[in-house]
């Protein structure tokens, strides 16, 4: 199968093209420069590529980093999500669309990326197109970068972060009691489970998996 991967150039994206050529697929990348919210782009990509599938992975990525930003979130993780939605449905492929683990925390990524898999699954419902949601918690593995001051990424994730201010002995920050538990999921889990899912229709993948203490 033929895949048009968004979002390609990514963490998660790196490995799902991974696991598309493992299974004998063939993964096309689409990232920027190019815009997933221009549905005249995707239309080309779609064509030259002979997409016989879409993997939408692209997004905007933060937490404490998008507010104040949500006019850019809900551009790219809403409208972004529905003009890969609608090209799919005029080739008449499927789509596998990659939620959040945190969908109802009060937060712009967490709402931009629920509205998208909501709406993703609504038209699974109704109009009987095939969208598929991969939900994952907490992703981490080889590839992903830390944010400053210890490396280029943009946003902070919890376990780059964490773990380079445990090695580098600065104050680990927790927000709770420290007997929390915070699920996670190794990169090759939701990307494996990603790169299965083009054939589904209208249902929810969920990718969480050992439970750690946080202290």
């Amino acid at each position: 199968m033929k895949v048009l991967v968004t979002g390609a150039a990514g963490f998660i994206g790196q490995h799902v093209m991974a696991a598309l050529a493992a299974r004998g697929h063939t993964g096309a990348a689409y990232d920027r420069p190019h815009d997933v919210c221009d549905a005249g782009e995707l239309d080309f990509a779609c064509r030259y590529a002979h997409a016989e599938a879409i993997i939408n992975l692209a997004g905007v990525l933060g937490t404490p980093e998008l507010l104040g930003a949500e006019r850019r979130a809900a551009g790219v993780n809403i409208l972004g999500a529905v003009a890969v939605y609608d090209v799919a449905a005029y080739f008449r492929i499927p789509v596998v669309q990659i939620g959040t683990g945190h969908k109802g925390q009060p937060n712009p990524y967490a709402i931009t990326k629920a509205c998208a898999e909501d709406l993703g699954l609504a038209r699974a419902r109704w109009l009987g197109e095939k969208i598929t949601v991969v939900r994952a918690y907490h992703v981490y593995g080889p590839g992903q970068l830390p944010g400053p001051p210890h490396g280029p990424a943009s946003v902070h994730k919890f376990f780059p972060t964490f773990a380079c201010r445990a090695l580098t002995g600065l104050p680990l920050e927790l927000h709770g009691g420290g007997s929390q538990h915070a699920p996670r999921s190794v990169e090759k889990k939701p990307a494996r489970r990603t790169a299965s899912r083009p054939g589904a229709i209208g249902r929810t993948d969920l990718v969480v998996h050992r439970y750690s203490p946080v202290n």
